[in-house]
């Protein structure tokens, strides 16, 4: 098999030689390599050229577009692609060096999305997190099973933990949505798994993920959030139009639960007590999702949304205290 690995990347330079050697690294060699340089303004076109420069023998693509934001640059790759498979890197992680090898050793022409455990590590590769021993190891099931347990996070799979059958992704037309920044990974996953017939695991990890700081996910509130609520709209458009059975219930309610998530982010980026800000910025801001049955929510779902509904300056405390008492 031939596997199409894509990399996008934005003022990485500081990064990029980890995931490229993690790629030359492999101990299976039938890769491709795809770095999309998503307009970047730092020192990352010349880092890469150099790798490329000094690695002949790999088989590695390079192309620059406009800033654009991760999904275009994603698509760019995919459109370049020639894999039998394709999966994506983050410019900042790596894979481990058996990755493929462990692959090809389960693969077979019936499968469509392969998906493997990862650890969170910190910059110097110290473990902070080990994914693999909080989900539930599951066989060769359907994509609809999988999204469902994904869903209920039995099983979990991140952009750079999962593995494309190339036909699944462009036969269906599969594509990140372009100009949403929270949420389109998730769109993506959850559309090639409705389209899925056969899904296997690999059990152990194979992908390094960097904590940083710094990143979309752990900075302050933004209008990039609010795009959230356009992937998940469009997953429920998706779901109606291609008429995917039992799955619509489960993303309303993921849809109706991201004014709480959408709103801690919020909550998060202010300091002090600002209880009363918070409730002007949510009635502003986050869209009022109305409220039908069924809701799959758990109980601290349920009850966050019942808070929230009730009192936005309430939930502003409950949330504050909440993080004070849960800080590690």
């Amino acid at each position: 098999m031939k596997y199409s690995v894509i990399i996008p990347c934005y003022n990485a330079e500081e990064f990029i030689l980890r995931p490229l050697t993690s790629l030359k690294d492999q101990l299976y060699k039938n890769i491709e390599i795809i770095v999309v340089n998503d307009g970047s303004v730092d020192k990352s076109e010349e880092v890469i050229l150099d790798f490329i420069k000094n690695n002949p023998k790999l088989d590695i693509k390079y192309q620059r577009i406009e800033n654009s934001g991760p999904s275009k640059a994603r698509n760019t790759g995919i459109d370049l692609s020639t894999g039998d498979y394709i999966c994506f890197l983050d410019s900042d992680d790596s894979y481990d060096i058996h990755l493929f090898e462990e692959v090809e050793k389960i693969i077979t022409p019936e499968d469509e999305i392969i998906y493997w455990g990862y650890d969170v590590v910190d910059e110097n590769g110290k473990l902070i997190r080990h994914y693999s021993d909080v989900f539930k190891y599951i066989g060769d099931v359907s994509g609809i099973e999988i999204a469902k347990k994904k869903y209920f996070k039995e099983v979990w799979l991140h952009t750079c933990t999962t593995l494309y059958k190339a036909s699944l992704i462009k036969d269906n037309n599969l594509r990140y949505i372009e100009g949403v920044y929270l949420g389109e990974d998730a769109n993506f996953i959850y559309k090639a798994l409705f389209n899925a017939k056969n899904v296997k695991v690999l059990p152990n990890n194979y992908y390094y993920n960097v904590y940083r700081s710094n990143s979309l996910m752990h900075s302050n509130f933004s209008d990039k959030f609010l795009t959230e609520f356009k992937a998940i709209e469009n997953t429920l458009e998706y779901i109606k139009e291609n008429n995917i059975p039992d799955v619509y219930d489960y993303f309303y309610s993921l849809y109706y639960y991201t004014q709480c998530t959408v709103a801690k982010t919020m909550i998060k980026s202010l300091k002090g007590s600002q209880g009363f800000k918070f409730a002007k910025m949510a009635r502003q801001y986050i869209p009022k999702i109305k409220k039908r049955k069924p809701l799959y929510l758990n109980k601290k779902q349920k009850l966050e949304m019942r808070i929230y509904r009730f009192s936005k300056v309430f939930f502003f405390c409950f949330v504050k205290i909440y993080y004070k008492t849960h800080k590690k």
